[in-house]
């Protein structure tokens, strides 16, 4: 497993200072880090799909299969390795 820094780059004040300093977690990859924390922390906003791909409450598509990012405000959540 590598250890994964999650960060935002989006409007929402909310997101910017839960990740102030960003959000560690170990993942296989980028794409299974950025979706555990979304899972984690956007529970109400975490929709699966059956083809991989992640909708939000209004049935937008905010990930697909293949991203190692997940769109958000004006945003994305991005998940990058820690070295």
């Amino acid at each position: 497993m590598t250890t994964y820094r999650i960060t935002y780059n989006g409007n929402s004040t909310q997101a910017k200072l839960r990740l102030q300093y960003g959000y560690y977690l170990n993942a296989e990859d980028a794409n299974e880090a950025v979706v555990k924390f979304y899972r984690i922390f956007m529970d109400d906003n975490y929709f699966p799909q059956e083809d991989g791909s992640i909708q939000d409450e209004e049935g937008r598509e905010v990930m697909s299969p293949m991203d190692d990012c997940i769109s958000y405000d004006g945003g994305y959540f991005i998940a990058t390795e820690e070295k």
